[in-house]
């Protein structure tokens, strides 16, 4: 009796499912950053930006970061380590460092997600370190004694405190119309607490004047 060879129709789930799976990691960047606020996206833009820029200077030419899963190929825990290093070298801040290099680590894991990244490339990306408080003392110690700066930009370093005095100044202006915005500014920066970016994303539909409340 002759063997017989059966050849079974693939299934048509699994084939759904790997054909969803790779329409899934085309559209892993894209659903991430519909998510995120503008300013978030600004941020996190130009850190990558920088990023390339150190990849650049080693002869590295890096593709759209913020938007492309292949541009992470070949990104490695050793290249976002040069990274951390690098920063400090031209004098940014450890605070703006570690946001950095939290955001390279985002990307690295949507770029996991999307299968251009290995679990265990992946996972070593995520072991690179920022710099604690007390470490990012001794690291601005060490870059003063040997001349390099430890701030870019005209931010301070520490947050600097207003007297009753000057906060009163700050709130008494004109009665204008730009005197009046500026006073509600002021108070709702120094009085309610808000922060730079929440004041600027706040609308006038915001406020209940009846209700007295601000959301």
């Amino acid at each position: 009796m002759a063997d017989t060879l059966t050849v079974k129709t693939p299934d048509r789930l699994a084939l759904a499912g790997q054909a969803a799976n790779e329409a899934a990691s085309h559209q892993v960047f894209t659903d991430y950053r519909e998510r995120k606020a503008t300013n978030t996206l600004r941020r996190q833009d130009a850190g990558l930006a920088l990023f390339a820029e150190m990849l650049a200077t080693a002869g590295i030419e890096a593709g759209e970061l913020a938007q492309d899963p292949q541009a992470w190929r070949g990104i490695t825990w050793g290249l976002d380590s040069a990274f951390l290093r690098w920063q400090l070298r031209q004098g940014y801040a450890v605070s703006t460092v570690n946001v950095r290099l939290s955001t390279v680590k985002t990307y690295a894991k949507l770029a996991l997600e999307a299968g251009t990244l290995d679990p265990s490339t992946y996972a070593l990306i995520r072991a690179v370190e920022g710099c604690s408080h007390t470490e990012a003392k001794r690291v601005d110690e060490g870059r003063e004694a040997a001349g390099i700066p430890t701030r870019n930009g005209h931010k301070k370093a520490e947050s600097v405190s207003l007297t009753p005095q000057p906060a009163a100044e700050l709130k008494r202006q004109p009665n204008t119309p730009q005197g009046r915005r500026d006073a509600l500014i002021m108070a709702l920066l120094l009085d309610h607490g808000l922060r730079v970016g929440e004041l600027a994303g706040l609308l006038v539909t915001d406020i209940d004047l009846q209700a007295g409340e601000l959301r």
